[in-house]
């Protein structure tokens, strides 16, 4: 049977289901861009079949679909695509295992959840042209670079 002969009432149809969106949206949204983006999707599988694109896309689908069938289903594969899965799975728990403790850790080191002030006073320093600079970790007379040095401090770079 011909693509072509189920390609054109399925476009039909999807162009109707997306004319039935748009009314929806334009009903129930009051964000006008959203039925733009509706109709743009409505008019995608008209466009596609008009422009030939579609066939292609089909015979892609197809040759996907014949190649998993033929391969993808011998239970060596799929033992690796589990595998890859329980990697990709591990790896993201991880990752937001990781960053529970690191926010626990600076939470658990601020200044203000050990009942400390916020802000230590220290002295401020203004060097002249005949002083030195001040040192490492003193103040420099300017509040917000003063804010910026605390910040690092307390996460230990410097």
């Amino acid at each position: 049977m011909d693509p072509q002969a189920y390609l054109l009432p399925l476009c039909v149809g999807l162009t109707l289901l997306g004319v039935f969106a748009t009314i929806l949206t334009w009903q129930f949204s009051k964000r006008r861009g959203k039925v733009v983006q509706v109709i743009g999707l409505t008019l995608l599988p008209v466009g596609l079949y008009l422009s030939g694109l579609l066939l292609i896309v089909w015979n892609f689908v197809a040759a996907v679909v014949g190649w998993v069938t033929s391969v993808a289903f011998t239970p060596m594969i799929w033992a690796g695509v589990g595998f890859l899965g329980l990697a990709v799975l591990l790896w993201v728990i991880g990752g937001i295992l990781v960053a529970r403790r690191t926010n626990r850790a600076l939470k658990a080191t601020s200044p203000a959840a050990a009942g400390r002030p916020a802000k230590e006073a220290t002295p401020k320093s203004v060097s002249g042209p005949g002083q030195q600079a001040a040192p490492k970790g003193a103040a420099t007379g300017d509040p917000e670079m003063d804010e910026i040095e605390e910040l690092l401090r307390r996460r230990g770079i410097e």
